[in-house]
């Protein structure tokens, strides 16, 4: 319940964040109960941010706090032996680190956390291993052999460590986006030791740590942190696993090379060929029967190729000089992404993806409207498809640039937006942008 009200509240429980600190500090190591463990390390980052936003810029404050959890945390994690708790410890250290921001950490610090955390992988492998020994060891007699039971225990017990490493892979991401100047011995440690023998592995697990931690380097170093060979063999390296059977992989393939777009400027050029091959691999790869055969398989499936689509969005939104240096192939991008749309499972880069729309189309409509307003139409079915606000991003104001195009479309193209209106759009979308113009 303080959790919660720790949640709820925000800058309206800074008040109570210092009794409240040592009561949940006090717990994190709690033996006698997990749950109490984790929903603690759970609490941490919201006393953070509570504080960060009742009192604005005071980041004294907020670095003597951050100091103060990750250190408990730490101490916590060193005696933790479930692996549902040191994930729940991870990602809280990892969600104070990304509230607090840039100038928390210094040198030494980081030197101590990347060392610390590659040690949590290693043993964490190391567990693994011992649990598949498990499973082929000889027993002396037919009642020490694994029942059903035991193997799904072992195979659950696996996935929790897939889990934590993942989370450890997350960890690095938020030390890359708030201190780049300060990483370059985690990122060589990682190129040179981590990252090889995760994506060389056959578990498909080990190798979407690899790419969770390439899309960051990304995401939040940049080209210009490596050399061009460098940086040439980490984009092969994500589009790699465009085709890959793994829904996941594809996945994070996927929003990889979406960040390479975003993120690579210039740079992008001479891989975009790479890029946009790949991103057709993500999204026209075929489900398979075994896939449909659970609902899980089928989520998994059409993330997957959201990604692909809303990479694809990026490319025709961050280089646009790439994609216009042939206005055939121009068109045929725009008008393929635009069929695409709207993502119906991903909300989250839905919501992008629809944001994108709007800022390209009021920046520079021809652009997106393509030869003789080719796509026009489909812009229209897109907005009254998506004209809602659990659809759109509210923090980016999207569902107003959306009516804003609709407008400028009663005066600039009013036979088109009539016509499809009557037309085309089903009458729930006609109602939404009825309403919208009205």
């Amino acid at each position: 319940m303080l959790a919660v009200f720790i949640d709820e509240l925000g800058a309206g429980f800074a008040e109570y964040v210092e009794p409240a600190s040592k009561i949940i500090l006090s717990l994190t190591s709690y033996s006698a109960n997990d749950s109490i463990r984790t929903n603690c390390a759970g609490a941490l980052s919201g006393l953070i941010k509570s504080v960060k936003e009742a009192q604005p810029g005071n980041q004294a404050v907020l670095y003597e706090m951050g100091k103060a959890f990750n250190e408990n945390l730490f101490t916590a994690i060193k005696s933790e032996t479930e692996t549902e708790v040191l994930i729940s410890q991870v990602q809280a250290m990892k969600d104070c680190c990304d509230e607090i921001g840039p100038g928390f950490l210094n040198a030494e610090q980081i030197e101590f956390l990347s060392k610390n955390l590659i040690e949590m992988i290693a043993s964490s492998l190391q567990r693994i291993v011992e649990n598949e020994k498990m499973k082929h060891e000889e027993v002396e007699d037919e009642d020490d052999e694994l029942e059903e039971g035991d193997l799904a225990l072992l195979k659950e017990e696996n996935n929790n460590e897939h889990d934590l490493q993942l989370s450890i892979a997350e960890m690095f991401g938020v030390l890359f986006k708030h201190h780049k100047d300060l990483v370059a011995p985690l990122v060589t440690e990682l190129r040179q030791n981590v990252l090889p023998n995760a994506l060389s592995s056959e578990e498909q697990k080990r190798n979407k740590f690899g790419l969770f931690i390439l899309d960051d380097m990304v995401e939040h170093l940049g080209p210009a942190y490596f050399g061009e060979q460098d940086f040439n063999t980490i984009v092969e390296t994500i589009c790699k696993y465009a085709g890959h059977k793994s829904a996941s992989l594809r996945q994070a393939s996927g929003y990889g090379i979406g960040m390479i777009a975003q993120c690579s400027g210039a740079a992008f050029a001479a891989r975009g060929e790479m890029c946009l091959q790949a991103l057709k691999q993500v999204i026209e790869f075929q489900m398979t029967a075994k896939t449909e055969e659970k609902k899980i398989k089928v989520q998994q499936f059409h993330h997957a190729k959201d990604n692909g689509i809303a990479g694809l969005g990026k490319v025709i939104m961050y280089q646009k000089d790439f994609v216009m240096q042939n206005q055939a192939m121009a068109a045929d991008i725009i008008t393929h992404w635009l069929s695409l749309l709207p993502i119906h499972h991903d909300m989250e880069e839905g919501y992008q993806q629809y944001d994108l729309l709007a800022e390209m189309f009021q920046a520079d409509p021809n652009y997106i409207n393509g030869p003789d307003n080719r796509n026009l139409q489909q812009v229209i079915k897109i907005i009254g498809d998506v004209l809602e606000s659990k659809y759109l991003s509210e923090e980016k104001n999207t569902k107003a640039k959306l009516v804003a195009i609709l407008k400028g479309l009663q005066t600039g193209a009013a036979d088109v937006l009539q016509n499809t209106v009557v037309n085309v759009l089903s009458a729930e979308a006609r109602a939404r942008i009825e309403a919208a113009l009205q």
